[in-house]
């Protein structure tokens, strides 16, 4: 018999995290499985597949932002400038979010570019910040 226990909202997501960086996916019922609670409890807690991938792009987007500001070099519109790049290599070298847009065009389209989710108003407030 599987044991079944109570998760908080921040051990979901970084679970989340974990599962999407291995797979390139976010399998819901696997990442249950993994978390040692059911689905009903997974989806009572992240709301919705699109919901949780929306905060795993954004902890990992975070990531990429705080090391391409560490990064930087220059100052100014150079400064911007710089960090903008290096958040686009970082992208572009992720063979993980690479596989997943190749595979889930739709689930991307909806979490990463619609502004009602956490990624794109915390790009959008990041590059504020920057600028």
């Amino acid at each position: 018999m599987t044991h079944r226990r109570v998760i908080g909202h921040d051990a979901v997501v970084r679970g989340g995290i974990h599962h999407f960086l291995r797979r390139a996916t976010l399998d819901m019922d696997a990442l249950a499985g993994e978390l040692a609670i059911s689905r009903a409890t997974l989806y009572r807690v992240a709301h919705s597949r699109d919901a949780l991938l929306a905060e795993v792009f954004w902890a990992l987007s975070k990531l990429m932002l705080d090391t391409a500001r560490g990064a930087r070099t220059r100052t100014g519109v150079d400064g911007v400038i710089e960090v903008s790049r290096h958040f686009g290599a970082q992208l572009r070298a992720s063979g993980t979010m690479r596989q997943f847009l190749a595979d889930d065009r739709e689930a991307a389209a909806r979490v990463l570019f619609t502004p009602a989710g956490p990624v794109h108003e915390g790009i959008v407030a990041t590059q504020l910040e920057i600028f």
